[in-house]
């Protein structure tokens, strides 16, 4: 299953080892079986759908780039988030993650340069852009209905970090520092629903400020005293992996409720976030039990 290399390297290992460290791993990696709905590795993004438990692996691929957003990939992501939603079955979860060692390092700096042709007013003009643009990938995820992962593997900032919070649960590898908003190094001003969602997620007013104000690098301790990551990872845990466990616990869990419904899912957590949903320009729909039900 694994190949004649993976066992002539595991045969050397202490057997403590083999059983509580090495041989977990290989196997959930083992379960990860996906295929293809939508996009190409080296095409800028992939959507896979596991055969099994019918989750969703959304994955920006071009990490050599930094994962960065310009129209045409916000545009992709939101197609892709459209093929999500006509697929989606009862136990369905979608995880979000980059590809290497780069999560999302925001908006596409060298394509708004090189639209702009050396004018000021043309660079701000293409980037406002693409800010609007993105504002619409907000907006599709949390109306989004069922439960959404964020698996930050790698380095993320700016929109990346915006991306990485329109999701229901975070995951992180232990020890990255990789969630850093860095406007103020970009001289850029905090768009209305960044705030919005910013404040929608991080837990107190000092954490609002420390994390819009002094631009700091975020690891998986920090993250998870702002309560912006739900649970410290273990040493050596992959952010994929905690994601995929945690998408398989969510399934199963929709599984034993007969009566789950995706939609009244999404309303409950547009509900949570009224500012934020105010700010996309979405609406809360009251959906009421039916009588026979």
């Amino acid at each position: 299953m694994f190949g004649s290399s993976v066992f002539l390297e595991l045969k050397d290992l202490p057997l403590s080892i083999l059983l509580t460290v090495m041989l977990p791993k290989l196997f959930r990696q083992a379960k990860r079986h996906y295929h293809y709905l939508k996009g190409q590795y080296g095409s800028g993004i992939c959507l896979q759908q596991h055969e099994t438990n019918k989750s969703f692996l959304l994955t920006l691929n071009q990490a050599s780039y930094g994962n960065v957003l310009n129209p045409e990939l916000i545009q992709t992501i939101r197609e892709c988030l459209d093929v999500v939603k006509s697929e989606a079955t009862k136990e369905s979860v979608l995880i979000t993650t980059g590809e290497g060692e780069v999560f999302c390092k925001g908006f596409d700096d060298r394509y708004a340069r090189e639209q702009a042709k050396g004018s000021n007013e043309s660079y701000k003009r293409h980037y406002e852009m693409m800010i609007d643009d993105f504002k619409h990938v907000v907006s599709d995820l949390i109306s989004l209905p069922m439960p959404t992962i964020a698996a930050i593997n790698g380095y993320t900032q700016e929109a990346g970090v915006m991306l990485g919070l329109s999701h229901d649960y975070l995951t992180m590898k232990k020890g990255t520092r990789c969630l850093q908003l860095s406007l103020s190094a970009k001289q850029m001003a905090l768009p209305a629903y960044f705030a919005a969602l910013i404040r929608s997620k991080v837990a107190y007013p000092l954490a609002y400020r420390n994390f819009v104000l002094c631009d700091s690098h975020y690891d998986t301790k920090a993250a998870a005293k702002i309560h912006i990551l739900e649970t410290k990872p273990e040493p050596g845990d992959n952010a994929l992996e905690v994601a995929e466990e945690k998408a398989n616990h969510l399934a199963g869990e929709q599984q034993k409720l007969d009566k789950w419904n995706g939609e009244v899912y999404a309303e409950l957590r547009k509900a949570l976030y009224p500012e934020l949903c105010k700010e996309l320009g979405l609406t809360c729909s009251t959906i009421l039990p039916d009588l026979n039900s």
